[in-house]
């Protein structure tokens, strides 16, 4: 028998699947919000096999509600701003938790001071990145995409603990209603070419199907640390696959901010490998990450 592939393989795999998000979405010649219903129901019927019956509380509808706001506004600020400044500013997610934190339990670690202010660092470059045509309103609504990141990750701890993948079929099949709800009268199916519906199939199926069982196969023989490490890639690629397939090159201030929270966030999972007592964990943990990680 062959030797198995190391855990973080399969992870590196999964999170380069991640990573296609930006450029499939903005291949896609139509509507955004019609774009991430379609997605959400292509995603979830492809990972429907997965799903097992779950303990039902009021955690599930929130998780679902909050689902569908973190696709479509990760759908919409791809189209309406450059790749890099969507994927950075959904990863600013640590950064409203940690605020969140410490207004509602009014408790500071300082071991996450640097990891954080690296991340706000990164956030004021964007927010002071001169606007050209809808690129402000995308960084706006990228970063409602970063606080409703913070908001799953902290309802996956009660949700994600089992079969997350099935998890992620049940919020993409009940999300899709809701995002059709919100799908502009004049946006039509019938609008979508044959180039777009194959597009829309790799990213349900590849991009967001395939890619968390590969992430969560290895996740079996990975620490949490090192899948949040390798899970990087994610961020990390994306805009270089816009910048080779379609030519986009984030500003200055794309770049400086997109680099400042990359560095905060690898700083974060370095401070998140020291024992328990010494951490407070910003990052989603490994039952967390494989359920809301990769552009969702």
């Amino acid at each position: 028998m062959g030797k198995k592939l190391p855990g973080t393989v399969y992870i590196a795999f999964g999170a380069i699947l991640w990573s296609t998000g930006g450029v499939l979405i903005k291949l896609v010649s139509a509507d955004p919000v019609l774009i991430a219903a379609i997605r959400a129901v292509i995603a979830g019927l492809a990972l429907a096999p997965f799903i097992r019956p779950i303990k039902l509380s009021w955690q599930l509808p929130a998780l679902i509600f909050f689902y569908g706001a973190l696709s479509t506004s990760f759908v919409v600020s791809t189209k309406l701003t450059a790749a890099a400044n969507a994927i950075a500013l959904q990863s600013t997610a640590p950064l409203w938790i940690f605020l969140a934190t410490l207004v509602v339990y009014r408790k500071v670690n300082w071991h996450q001071a640097l990891p954080v202010g690296l991340i706000a660092l990164g956030l004021g470059a964007f927010l002071c990145e001169p606007a050209v045509g809808t690129s402000a309103m995308g960084n706006l609504v990228a970063i409602g995409s970063g606080i409703f990141f913070a908001v799953n990750t902290k309802l996956l701890q009660k949700l994600g603990r089992e079969n997350s993948i099935g998890l992620i079929s049940i919020c993409n099949l009940g999300a899709a209603p809701l995002i059709w709800l919100l799908v502009p009268e004049g946006a039509k199916i019938a609008d979508v070419n044959f180039t777009g519906w194959v597009v829309l199939v790799i990213l349900g199926v590849f991009q967001l199907g395939i890619a968390y069982v590969l992430y969560t196969i290895g996740l079996r023989t990975t620490t949490p640390q090192k899948a949040t490490m390798v899970a990087l890639l994610e961020p990390a690629f994306n805009p270089i696959w816009v910048l080779l397939f379609l030519g986009e090159i984030p500003t200055v201030y794309g770049i400086v901010g997109g680099l400042c929270i990359l560095a905060g966030l690898i700083t974060d999972t370095w401070i998140n490998s020291a024992p328990p007592a010494e951490q407070d964990t910003l990052a989603p943990t490994n039952s967390e990450r494989d359920t809301v990680s990769g552009n969702p």
